[in-house]
């Protein structure tokens, strides 16, 4: 069993890039066509910018992951309180 494990890891490991590379395609064919605003591709690419500086500036890319995540979640859930705080004044 201890002999599945990273074949595993690294299975997931590349179905987590084939999607985010999926991603990056059609977000960018929808840039293309009209079908998105360009503002709306560039916040999805915050994600993957925190993590490259984090990883970058900490050397450790699980910690960059991980503070990643922790930020992302942070801004979530600004985004979400601003957002209700708007709406209770409009």
């Amino acid at each position: 069993m201890n002999a599945f494990v990273p074949y595993a890891v690294w299975a997931i490991i590349a179905i987590i890039g084939l999607g985010a590379a999926c991603i990056l395609v059609f977000g960018l064919r929808s840039l293309v066509q009209g079908k998105a605003r360009p503002l709306t591709v560039g916040l999805m690419t915050v994600p993957f910018v925190l993590l490259g500086v984090l990883g970058l500036m900490m050397g450790s890319w699980a910690m960059a992951a991980m503070w990643t995540v922790i930020i992302m979640f942070s801004l979530g859930l600004l985004a979400l309180f601003s957002s209700g705080v708007w709406g209770l004044f409009t």
